[in-house]
């Protein structure tokens, strides 16, 4: 029997923090199929064979495959902005998997126990998720900050990235402007033009300067490479994290600036769902495990990089 013991515990040992309360109910059982200490079965009992034992796991593990709930039964549906984010999408058919957060997100799905072709995309603006507007999803990703209490229809999950951000100025009255210097020529915050993504941590930070007022301002929500550049023809001042900055500099040719005194703040990404979705657990399990197994910064490696965004 001590022999029994051993065998179970090593193979609660083996299985995910998550699924060990679950995987815990199911020794009593197992305990009494084993095989007694004198090298019989225990009577009325049948010893499971391994594959037996490891497909109970399976099915009491919440986070196996068969126990998810979808939005589309068998499928992981993805959704993202609807456009695409360069540098984190290199294409417009996140498909592709060109791109950072293209490439996360299929690396996750595997995690979860989805095959490429069972996961699918609803291309759909930010503001719909944060909203709730648009639940037909299963997770949405594309530089999402956790901000609960203004965003209540959504949970976040654990941060997958970390980055600086850069205010980009390219007009010294601006520039004086937000250091709070008068002069000639120097426009007030308040009549500032800025640009940042809705999803993320632009608007309150802003707010905070006292550069816009709460409820309002003049913001334009421009999120990835593409937006931020057409937006340095229509706002005074753009917050821009340090990949997408990276981005414009080396493959739009950009100078992009900041204002010297002023810290924007550091980052964090997460994925977004629908608040209460029991994949959320499932989901920040899938992600701790990527980033123990180190996929999670050789997908940052491969897909941050410049010499990856070169354009054919």
């Amino acid at each position: 029997m001590r022999r029994c013991h051993a065998a179970v515990n090593d193979r609660v040992r083996r299985m995910p923090a998550l699924a060990r309360g679950a995987v815990l109910v199911l020794a009593a059982p197992v305990i009494v199929g084993c095989a007694s200490a004198d090298g019989g079965d225990a009577a009325g009992s049948v010893v499971p064979t391994d594959d037996d034992a490891e497909t109970e796991l399976v099915i009491l593990d919440p986070c196996s495959k068969p126990n998810l709930t979808t939005v589309e039964p068998g499928a992981l549906t993805f959704t993202t902005g609807a456009a695409p984010a360069r540098p984190y999408f290199l294409t417009d058919e996140p498909a592709d998997r060109a791109g950072f957060e293209s490439e996360l997100a299929y690396a996750l799905a595997a995690e979860l126990g989805f095959r490429p072709q069972e996961v699918t995309w609803e291309i759909v603006p930010a503001q719909d998720v944060l909203t709730g507007t648009f639940l037909d999803y299963d997770v949405a990703i594309g530089g999402y900050v956790a901000r609960p209490d203004e965003y209540p229809a959504i949970a976040y999950s654990a941060a997958y990235l970390e980055t600086t951000t850069v205010l980009d100025v390219n007009d010294d009255n601006v520039r004086r402007s937000l250091l709070g210097v008068a002069g000639d020529g120097v426009p007030a915050a308040s009549t500032l033009r800025f640009a940042a993504p809705v999803q993320g941590i632009g608007r309150p930070w802003l707010i905070g300067r006292g550069w816009i007022p709460d409820g309002g301002g003049l913001a334009l929500w421009a999120s990835g490479g593409d937006e931020m550049e057409l937006a340095r023809n229509s706002t005074d001042a753009r917050l821009i994290d340090e990949p997408t900055a990276q981005w414009l500099a080396t493959v739009r040719g950009l100078e992009v600036t900041d204002v010297a005194g002023v810290s924007p703040p550091e980052v964090e990404y997460s994925l977004a769902m629908v608040a209460g979705n029991p994949l959320a657990a499932c989901v920040d399990r899938a992600l701790a495990e990527l980033s123990e197994n180190g996929a999670l910064g050789e997908i940052a490696e491969q897909w941050l990089a410049p010499e990856a965004w070169r354009e054919d």
